[in-house]
């Protein structure tokens, strides 16, 4: 329990503190970007609640079939339920997309305010399938107790890859504050997606936890 949990442990505490600094990057460039940053972060939780428990219900139902050392069938339901999530959540980004202009209206702020608050709902709406997929990858791996390479495709990928580019991307370049959400969502989702599709081909996940 502990060889297999402690990483998972490391893995929460260190990714949810990568995040924060990714926020605080983009914080630099201002109180506006605070204010759409905190509009488009509640609007998001809100809308990514199926991506979050879809992850669950693919920890849970492989994790049972892999206990059960049915590791074909595993296999089966991994692909169904991440193409069942992935086109659940290409509608409620569809829908975060067509409600963004609606949502900053809701906040009593300024009209520059609401417009770069837009821009970044429509960014989240329409990475979410994208974020769907990888967060499917991510349970799908732990729940073969591969923890360790979860660490790895989740928290260090974070503080390697996601958080220098914000990094520099935000205090050293010009770009627009949403075209810089665009490329760490890049890094973040399409090309950790293209990792985890890799990860998930190779079937190093799908292991009996039980009888190792």
């Amino acid at each position: 329990i502990t060889i297999t949990g402690t990483p998972l442990m490391l893995n929460e505490s260190l990714w949810s503190v990568g995040v924060s600094l990714i926020q605080a990057c983009y914080a630099s460039r201002g109180l506006a970007a605070v204010a759409a940053a905190n509009i488009n972060g509640t609007a998001f939780n809100l809308f990514s609640l199926v991506m979050m428990s879809m992850g669950n219900a693919v920890a849970i139902l492989v994790g049972q079939q892999l206990g059960a050392n049915d590791i074909p069938e595993a296999k089966a339901t991994v692909r169904k339920l991440i193409v069942f999530a992935v086109g659940l959540n290409l509608v409620m980004g569809g829908l975060l997309v067509a409600a963004s202009p609606l949502i900053p209206l809701i906040y009593n702020t300024e009209p520059a305010v609401r417009q770069l608050a837009t821009q970044m709902l429509v960014i989240s709406g329409v990475f979410l399938p994208f974020s769907s997929y990888v967060n499917c990858a991510y349970f799908t791996i732990r729940s073969g107790g591969r923890t360790f390479i979860t660490f790895l495709f989740d928290c260090v990928y974070t503080w390697v890859v996601c958080l220098p580019a914000a990094l520099f991307l935000c205090h050293y370049t010009t770009w627009p504050l949403p075209w810089i959400i665009v490329a760490v969502q890049v890094l973040d989702n399409v090309l950790k997606g293209v990792i985890a599709g890799g990860m998930l081909k190779s079937g190093l996940w799908a292991k009996n936890v039980v009888n190792s």
